[in-house]
């Protein structure tokens, strides 16, 4: 696969799992799709966690508040390196 100086592709094939290139697209792609599917499943499946967990209105909505914080934290601390004012917390590697 063709790269620049700075070892960027420059070549963009869709479909190819080259690596390292390619392949890291779509792992990155995948565990996006992965995370909001595990952040906001819960919503659809909220009957049956609260009857299973004998769960009362005021949790289930304190645990949705929660998801869509997590989705917040997520994004602030991946926009971190362009915006360091933006979190106070510093990443932990």
């Amino acid at each position: 696969m063709p790269v620049d100086s700075e070892g960027k592709a420059k070549i963009f094939r869709p479909w190819s799992l080259q690596r390292p290139h390619h392949l890291t697209f779509h792992l990155v792609w995948s565990a996006f799709l992965t995370c909001q599917f595990a952040t906001f499943s819960a919503a659809a499946l909220a009957p049956v966690i609260r009857e299973n967990l004998n769960a009362t209105a005021s949790m289930m909505s304190g645990a949705g508040i929660a998801a869509v914080g997590v989705v917040r934290w997520r994004l602030a601390q991946g926009l971190k390196p362009r915006c360091p004012w933006l979190t106070a917390v510093p990443c932990v590697p």
